[in-house]
This record gives C-alpha cells, sequence and structure tokens, in this order.
C-alpha cells in the first residue's frame, strides 16, 4: 500500500521534471527520493516515469496518477497550513544551500522543533548567489551552506558545525584515477563538471589554480548528481564530490582521489553578518545543532 509520503514526493518530482530539484524543495536526499518513487512503482504495479536527458517525463500512468492524487495532497497541505496560520507559534528562518540539503539529514535540520513545539523552521532553499544576498541583508538573518574552507574566510562571520574532505571524482580510465592524490596544477585541461548554481566550488577551484596560471569555465552543469556522476563513468569529465556522497552513492567505474594536502576540504557552517544582533532563538538553534552533528 503506498504511503502519503510516497505520493507527495511523487506530486514534487511530476511539478519538478526532475528529481534533484524535487528533493531540494522537500529538503531530503535525491536518493531519498529515487528510492521513494521506486518503492512508489512497486506498490501500484505501474511504471511512473521515464527518465530522460534533462530530469524524468511522467507515463501515460503517471499521469493519470497526478491527475488522481494532486487535488487530495493540495487540499492536505491547504488544511495544514490555514492550521498553522492560526497558532501562536514563532517561525525560525534559515537559509540553506543545495549542497547542505544532500549533506546533512532533514532529522538533524528538525529535531530541535520536536522539543520546542512553540517554533517552527522555515527552510529557504537557495542557490548560491541569492543566499549571498539574502544573509547580507539583514544582520538577524543566518544562513547554513557547505563551501570550500578556502573562500569562507572573509566571506561572512560564521561558525564550523561539520568539516569534510573533498576529492575529484574521475573515470577509471582517466590516469589520474591511478593517482596517489591530485593537484589543481594537472587540471587545467580536464573538463569541469558542476552541480547547477554551486558559484562556491568554481571560485574555489578558479582561486587555486589561478596561482598555476589557468582558470576553469564548467564543461556542463546540471541539478541532477546522477547525470553528473553518469558523465564521470563515461569518461565526459571530472568532478569534485564530497567522500561521504561518493560513499553514499557508491558510482560505477568511478574514482574518488584526494586532493594533495587538503586542497580543497569543505565545510558546513552557519554564517551571518553579526552573532550578536542574532535572535536568541537561532544562537540556541546553533549550540544544539553543534551539540548533534559535532565540528571535529
Amino acid at each position: 500500500m503506498p504511503r502519503f509520503e510516497q505520493i507527495e514526493q511523487f506530486i514534487e518530482v511530476y511539478n519538478a521534471g526532475n528529481i534533484t530539484k524535487a528533493a531540494e524543495k522537500l529538503f531530503v536526499t535525491q536518493q531519498s527520493v529515487s528510492h521513494s518513487l521506486k518503492r512508489l512503482e512497486e506498490d501500484i504495479g505501474r511504471k511512473l516515469f521515464v527518465r530522460t536527458v534533462s530530469g524524468v517525463r511522467p507515463t501515460p500512468e503517471g499521469e493519470r496518477f497526478y491527475s488522481t492524487f494532486c487535488p487530495i495532497v493540495l487540499s492536505y497541505r491547504d488544511a495544514l497550513g490555514n492550521y498553522t496560520a492560526g497558532s501562536q507559534e514563532d517561525i525560525l528562518v534559515l537559509a540553506v544551500t543545495p549542497a547542505v540539503i544532500r549533506n546533512l539529514t532533514p532529522n538533524v535540520l528538525f529535531d530541535f522543533f520536536r522539543d520546542d513545539r512553540s517554533v517552527l523552521l522555515d527552510l529557504k532553499a537557495l542557490k548560491d548567489d541569492a543566499f549571498d544576498s539574502f544573509v547580507r541583508e539583514d544582520p538577524g538573518r543566518f544562513g547554513l551552506v557547505t563551501i570550500p574552507n578556502r573562500i569562507l574566510n572573509g566571506k561572512f562571520e560564521y561558525t564550523v558545525l561539520k568539516p569534510e574532505p573533498m576529492s575529484l571524482l574521475v573515470c577509471n580510465d582517466n590516469p589520474l584515477s591511478k593517482e596517489p592524490y591530485v593537484s589543481m596544477a594537472v587540471l587545467k585541461d580536464e573538463h569541469f563538471l558542476s552541480i547547477t548554481g554551486c558559484r562556491y566550488y568554481l571560485e574555489a577551484i578558479n582561486n587555486a589554480t589561478e596561482a598555476y596560471g589557468f582558470s576553469v569555465t564548467p564543461f556542463f552543469e546540471s541539478d541532477d548528481v546522477e547525470v553528473l556522476f553518469d558523465l564521470v563513468e563515461y569518461g565526459t569529465g571530472v568532478m569534485l564530490c564530497r567522500d561521504a556522497l561518493f560513499e553514499e552513492a557508491q558510482p560505477k567505474n568511478c574514482t574518488l582521489v584526494p586532493f594533495k594536502e587538503h586542497e580543497f576540504d569543505v565545510c558546513t557552517a552557519f554564517v551571518y553578518r553579526d552573532y550578536d544582533l542574532l535572535p536568541e532563538i537561532a544562537k540556541k538553534y546553533m549550540g544544539v545543532l553543534m551539540k548533534l552533528v559535532g565540528s571535529g
């Protein structure tokens, strides 16, 4: 029997035409949505989507499923919105980048609010440029971003939540896959693949390659991480990849090569204009997540 959560995720994928975009809106991982859709199709015994170059396209059965269940999901959301609007709860607004949504599980982000029912969390998923503007517009705002260490210092005031290594994902046929580590100095002729809107990573790449006399422009961008993994597997290009994401997805025919001397470590961090001007509930939330996730 299909669960309501599966139906909600189907509706979001149908509307977005893309699993990764739907996952970002739902604040879950792309792998989670893919698994949910697969289970839904198994439960009803019908194929609902076919994969395309740019995303997914509904089958005729998918169209019928959407027309049947979309009004039910919309009615549920309207009822929930009306109920919430009539409550006396405060709302804590937190900006996040797509990389954070892939990096932290939803239960970590929301656990704090299960204990304090007087506050609701409003997550705003923003691309890097919009994220910058949102945080800088108001000293009472804060955000959570996964960003290369080399460009974090000086961009915002920040509190590190979780440091992680970043490596280079290459096809097994690429000679770099046999190296113990890689330096940006040897990547001048490589085709870089990147997630759409992740400007921070491109900025960090070019900061690193400037010393070697070249800069890079993404050869191809996509919102769908699986598409990027497929292109690496086929030898189309290389991409920056967190070690944890590689372990979770385990793309085939690919190798993760570390950067020399941690040249591309990243961290997930809270950022803000002025810590002293943040609401007390924001500071409390940051403290709780620091304990849950740890900074070491």
